[in-house]
């Protein structure tokens, strides 16, 4: 097979835990691992739960990201003691608890010249008009990910790629 299918349950945003859908949980058609893919995708109801608890929690001004093909940015320039909520992907055996930078992308100027301030950018999408769900190479950064064809499994460890 070309693509590594996972079996992606739940993700929880800010310790609030979003099911994946039924029909999602199905190993061969749901969710995969992709390092040729930016972003990461997610179901629409996951993703606008998601969008949800990311608007309620972050009280930053909302830029439009729409040049740069996101949909959920904020501005970053006036504000310096910022956090964002936290990010998880649960799988039936383990969590993968993600860095800020694993969700969280800031455009580069060339990407978005039309801005006059610092923009901080949600790097995941709804997986709607693809039909598929992507966890996409932003999100798997700061990860050791094996993928073992003989057993069909996908592993993943914390790593420290600057070392």
């Amino acid at each position: 097979e070309t693509f590594y299918f996972v079996n992606l349950t739940s993700v929880s945003a800010d310790g609030y835990t979003i099911s994946m859908p039924h029909s999602d949980l199905d190993s061969s058609v749901g969710t995969i691992f992709d390092s040729g893919t930016t972003l990461t995708f997610l179901p629409l109801g996951v993703y606008i739960q998601v969008i949800s608890v990311f608007s309620r929690r972050i009280n930053l001004p909302l830029v439009n990201g729409t040049s740069v093909g996101l949909d959920l940015c904020y501005n970053i320039s006036l504000q310096r003691d910022y956090t964002f909520p936290s990010l998880a992907l649960h799988f039936p055996d383990a969590w993968m608890n993600l860095h800020q930078d694993n969700y969280i992308v800031v455009p580069s100027r060339a990407d978005a010249e039309a801005w006059n301030e610092s923009v901080a950018c949600l790097a995941i999408m709804s997986s709607a008009s693809i039909g598929i769900n992507i966890i996409g190479n932003v999100m798997q950064q700061g990860y050791h990910i094996m993928f073992d064809n003989e057993k069909s499994t996908v592993t993943f460890a914390p790593a420290s790629c600057s070392e």
